[in-house]
């Protein structure tokens, strides 16, 4: 789904919800189900006529497209930051670290796209950040990133889709040591599930680099096929975890807010012709080195423009009062 709001694009990255969507076989049961228990039915109709309808659901905090919290995975019965397991988890969830402490998250958010990643294997650190220079992302304290490796496009398919590579941990703790806030992918766990890391000899790396020795949140099972195919890498990411209190994860419906890669002025003439130069990283877009960079979009970039007179300079936007003289290489999606 892809709406405009405000010259942005808006990207859905929730994966369909159904009986019978791919889970992880640790979580089935309860896994994942929605019945109708009330139906619009004529002898359930009021005098007016109106009727209603209604539906129970049944699932696990680890079905679909969902985010762990730091009481999903302990090492030595300790969670993160040496919290005991076993004393704060009641019948009803945890006492400390639930995802109910999970504050709403509107931040950078960053793509990293793999392309599309053979299945049933560990993805190295090499083949990321590979990735992410030709890709000009670059993490950074309080990001989200976001790594495509193609296996969203086989949510209809689970036998498939449960094969997905995942991450090895050298991954994890490059971003761990980089201060990013969450990381997510379009597979079941972000690691690999199958065997256990062959540096580290453990398994879920991930899951103990990432939420118990970092406090790093994960989410998992994203739609990323839509934001790759539109060339965005940098974002605004947007994501509320459900306040289920002491509850170790939590469905979560996450958008990214980017800017349509098009010229985001007043229409121009028929007279004029559009502008051709192609700054990074937003490599679909079409932008004149003179002119004055968008608000919203990271001013880091204004300088990777290559020279271009091709297209009028608009007048819609201003630029910092001193010629960005004082931008700080902030990196942020959302300054001026």
């Amino acid at each position: 789904m892809t709406d405009v709001l405000d010259g942005r694009r808006v990207f859905d990255l929730e994966q369909p919800r159904w009986h019978g969507a791919p889970i992880h076989p640790s979580h089935v049961p309860p896994g994942f189900s929605y019945v109708l228990h009330r139906r619009h039915e004529p002898q359930s109709a009021q005098p007016d006529g109106r009727t209603g309808s209604s539906g129970t659901i049944v699932t696990s905090d680890h079905t679909g497209t969902h985010i762990d919290a730091l009481t999903h995975q302990a090492v030595g019965l300790q969670l993160c930051g040496g919290i005991d397991a076993r004393s704060t988890a009641t019948s009803f969830g945890y006492t400390e670290l639930g995802v109910d402490t999970i504050s709403p998250i509107a931040t950078r958010g960053l793509l990293i796209d793999l392309g599309d990643v053979e299945p049933d294997r560990w993805i190295s650190l090499a083949e990321v950040r590979r990735a992410a220079e030709a890709q000009g992302v670059r993490p950074g304290p309080g990001d989200v990133v976001l790594v495509r490796t193609g296996n969203g496009a086989h949510w209809n398919d689970p036998v498939r889709y449960l094969r997905g590579s995942g991450m090895l941990g050298e991954v994890s703790q490059w971003l761990a040591d980089a201060g990013v806030i969450a990381v997510g992918a379009d597979n079941m766990a972000w690691d690999f599930t199958d065997g256990t890391d062959p540096e580290l000899g453990i398994t879920l790396p991930g899951h103990v680099i990432l939420l118990v020795r970092s406090g790093v949140y994960i989410i998992e099972n994203l739609f990323l096929e839509e934001l790759a195919a539109a060339g965005v890498h940098e974002f605004t990411f947007i994501c509320t975890p459900l306040k289920i209190r002491g509850a170790t994860g939590s469905p979560v419906r996450p958008i990214a807010l980017a800017w349509l890669p098009t010229w985001p002025g007043p229409a121009f003439p028929s007279s004029r012709a559009m502008p051709t130069s192609t700054p990074a990283p937003w490599g679909r877009s079409r932008w004149p080195a003179t002119a004055p960079w968008p608000r919203g979009r990271s001013r880091r970039w204004r300088a990777a423009a290559p020279a271009s007179t091709s297209g009028p300079a608009p007048s819609w936007a201003s630029a910092c009062a001193d010629g960005w003289a004082s931008c700080s290489g902030c990196r942020s999606s959302t300054c001026c």
